[in-house]
């Protein structure tokens, strides 16, 4: 897969989670606006814990942990322009401290969405929050002269919490209503706020309206409002922010300030030609519009088609036969990859060729695998510092797939992604997801999927986040039974073996010799042999025991040497061998003494040694039965070693 040279401009865009519906919607109008452009998008986002799982929440996950993280992996991108949607970050974490967050970003010019302080030599576009939930608060009070109006607000310090909280409270200033602490909670944007909408109304049971921060948290209020016999546009009015694709759907429907993605989607794209034309950009403040309903009392029918029988449901949204059948299916595959992943891989290479193949087979158009070199294990509170460099450990385009052992694999720089995957004639638009499980962070999976499909491989990569953990534990296992494999060898040479000569000792022999003879067919013919070192305690006497150690090494060393190559040789005791030897036709007992013998004289002719090396040898032939007799062969081999040791020298001393 070869690389290529920039070519388009690339605009990286980081989003708050995607599983809430204003960043899905908002990119999902933008995919539109630009399907027909030259820009390759590439957009990092994330889902956490706290927001998504509600009372599931307390499942160690990691996702708070590592959330912020993926934001920093967009510095491998060579990325012209950066879209920050700050303010539905913000509302995730509100509590980040934008002095460190914003310098690990690339350093390139900025649009900031949602906010316009933060950073200020960004671009920003923004809807007005301010006026746009002054005019519900407004509406309640002039319309249906509501007194007890409670506010749900979004996250503190979030942007656009901020603004819509102010606006609540000056519109109760201008119509001289006090502001009641009570009536006032803060919710996480999420809908899982069921506890604290239960504090509000325990509180305060004259609670005429309620005003939330945006529509997600709404679907609590009508929750808890349905237990407690409170009916919505009857005898509480509700009214949200965003006009989110449900909030029509709703029952009573939903009152709430519309935020226009489309127009948003519009000016973004309107800005990103600007931007690549060398224009001057401009910042943008977009006005959000009031949407009538029935939850805030007004008799307005809901403007959303129903389906007869089906309570709301858009007949647009409906899945037919075909569509339920590809989502089951897609939904059994995803659940499969993972035991596909940890039963079929025995290697890094192997785990990332067949991750890339289950990407292809998903409906991934081109996908990678940046991994750090080891896993980053990052504990509560503690924050990613990225390295330099990461390994691009799996590449997927098309049907080409690609799989690496860590260690081989492709290093990326810091802008140097697009230099390792293969260039394209269209534009590329690219989800990135952080690959981690609990504590352990390993690196990011980038995707070239549409923003419909951005959930399901957000799955997919938890999947691969638990596949590169058990892989990790895997091999670690893996290296220690080798390792514990190699030390029972040890111990098992060293139960088997002598220690100076490397031979089998006598148990070691005894245990090997008749699976030496059980390897020939029935019939065959061997020799047995017993040998020792001439005079070796003359050696002793005279040059001292380290002498004597090294003859009897020496003497290995000749055994070793002249003896047949189907041989099996052992030290069974001080300078005594037992040799057992496979036999040929033209191997007898004399010939093998005599082999050892003259491998002795010409050792003896440059040895350099005060002593002659001779070595005596007693040896009997014999066919092998299973009924055969090793001790009394062996003792007969003894006995013709005895009678030899009378015609060796009367001394080795030079």
């Amino acid at each position: 897969m070869s690389g290529r040279n920039k070519k388009r401009p690339v605009i990286g865009i980081l989003t708050g989670s995607f599983n809430s519906d204003y960043p899905r919607t908002l990119i999902t109008e933008l995919y539109k606006e630009l399907k027909d452009e030259d820009f390759d998008i590439r957009l990092y986002t994330g889902i956490e814990a706290t927001l998504f799982f509600g009372n599931y929440a307390s499942f160690d996950v990691g996702f708070d942990r590592h959330w912020l993280s993926v934001f920093e992996y967009s510095n491998f991108e060579d990325i012209d322009l950066l879209v920050v949607a700050y303010g539905n970050i913000m509302a995730s974490h509100p509590h980040i401290d934008e002095g460190i967050f914003l310098p690990k970003l690339p350093q390139v010019p900025t649009i900031m969405i949602g906010n316009s302080t933060v950073k200020p030599d960004a671009y920003y576009i923004m809807i007005d929050n301010y006026l746009g939930m002054k005019s519900n608060v407004d509406h309640l009070i002039e319309e249906h002269n509501y007194k007890d109006i409670a506010f749900i607000s979004g996250p503190k310090g979030s942007p656009s919490a901020d603004l819509r909280m102010e606006a609540y409270l000056d519109s109760l200033e201008e119509h001289g209503m006090p502001v009641r602490d009570e009536l006032i909670v803060y919710g996480n944007y999420s809908n899982n706020v069921d506890s604290i909408v239960e504090t509000l109304f325990e509180r305060n049971s004259r609670i005429d309206a309620i005003v939330s921060s945006n529509d997600e948290m709404c679907n609590a209020v009508y929750r808890v409002a349905a237990k407690r016999g409170r009916k919505i546009g009857v005898d509480l009015a509700v009214v949200g922010f965003d006009d989110e694709e449900y909030s029509a759907e709703m029952e009573p429907p939903l009152t709430t300030v519309k935020q226009d993605y489309t127009l948003v989607a519009k000016s973004l794209a309107g800005m990103f030609r600007d931007f690549c034309s060398g224009k001057e950009l401009s910042s943008l403040r977009i006005p959000a519009s009031c949407v009538r309903r029935s939850s805030c009392g007004c008799s307005y029918e809901t403007v959303s088609m129903r389906v007869p029988g089906k309570i709301n449901i858009n007949p647009m949204r409906y899945m037919t036969h075909d569509e339920q059948h590809k989502t089951f299916q897609r939904n059994i595959i995803s659940a499969l990859v993972l035991r596909n992943l940890l039963t079929e891989s025995i290697s890094e290479a192997a785990f990332f060729l067949k991750l890339a193949q289950e990407m292809r087979d998903v409906g991934s158009k081109s996908s990678y695998i940046l991994m750090l070199d080891e896993p980053v294990r990052l504990r509560e509170g503690e924050e990613l510092v990225l390295p330099q460099s990461a390994r691009m450990c799996m590449r997927q385009n098309g049907e080409l797939c690609e799989g690496f052992d860590r260690k081989e694999a492709p290093v990326v720089s810091r802008k140097n992604v697009s230099e390792h995957v293969l260039e394209t004639d269209k534009a590329r638009n690219t989800t990135t997801f952080l690959l981690f499980y609990g504590e352990y962070q390993y690196g990011v999976l980038s995707v070239e999927i549409e923003p419909q499909d951005v959930l399901y491989f957000y799955s997919m990569s938890l999947q691969v986040g638990s596949g590169l953990r058990y892989l990790e534990l895997a091999l670690r296992q893996k290296e220690v039974n080798e390792l514990l494999e190699h030390q029972n060898e040890l111990l098992d040479y060293t139960a088997s073996h002598d220690k100076m000569t490397g031979l089998y000792n006598r148990m070691g022999f005894m245990e090997q010799y008749t699976r030496f003879m059980q390897q020939y067919d029935s019939e065959k013919r061997f020799i047995l042999m017993i040998a020792d070192v001439d005079h070796l305690k003359q050696i002793n006497d005279t040059f001292g025991h380290s002498a004597g150690d090294e003859a009897i090494c020496k003497a290995a060393d000749i055994l070793k040497k002249s003896l047949p190559k189907e041989s099996l040789v052992g030290r069974i005791g001080g300078d005594e061998y037992m040799i057992l030897i496979a036999a040929d036709t033209k191997t007898d007992c004399s010939k093998v003494s005599s082999d050892i013998s003259k491998c002795c004289e010409s050792f003896n002719l440059d040895s350099g040694l005060p002593y002659y090396l001779g070595i005596s040898s007693g040896s009997i032939s014999f066919r092998y039965v299973n009924e055969i007799e090793f001790t009394a062969i062996s003792r007969k081999a003894d006995e013709r070693l005895y009678d030899a040791k009378r015609h060796r020298r009367d001394s080795v001393i030079r």
